[in-house]
């Protein structure tokens, strides 16, 4: 069910990064707005969006994102202009599609990578290893 509920999603959303294998969609849009200002070796205020340990550290305000509660994740409250922080900062609000992807990646855990039946098939079996991969020496 969760499947089909994410194409949908992802569907609709309209990402200006080619979506990783690895990378569930809501991180793909992080890396897209966020990270260039949350990310790096000096984050801004100290909130590392590029990690997931980062995001649940989260920063001065407290954990930026609380798996399973979008009310009390800081990031959707800021995206969503629920908060005194708006954010993108100076910049326009995100789309309503990334939001939504965001507000159902939060509520279904805030997984970093995608779902194994969204990961481009030969990416994850060169991931597991291939039978070739294990032969002995």
């Amino acid at each position: 069910m969760k499947l089909f509920r994410w194409l949908a999603v992802v569907a609709g959303v309209g990402l200006t990064t080619q979506l990783e294998a690895a990378d569930h969609p809501a991180v793909v849009i992080l890396k897209t707005h966020c990270v260039g200002c949350h990310g790096g070796p000096e984050p801004v205020r100290n909130l590392d969006l590029s990690t997931r340990e980062g995001a649940l550290r989260g920063g001065g305000r407290g954990p930026a994102i609380v798996p399973g509660d979008v009310l009390e994740s800081i990031l959707y409250r800021t995206i969503t202009h629920q908060h005194d922080l708006k954010m993108p900062l100076n910049k326009p609000k995100l789309p309503d599609a990334d939001i939504r992807v965001i507000k159902l990646w939060i509520e279904d855990g805030a997984p970093w990578e995608a779902p194994e039946d969204q990961k481009d098939s030969k990416d994850s079996k060169d991931s597991k290893g291939s039978p070739e991969s294990k032969q002995t020496k």
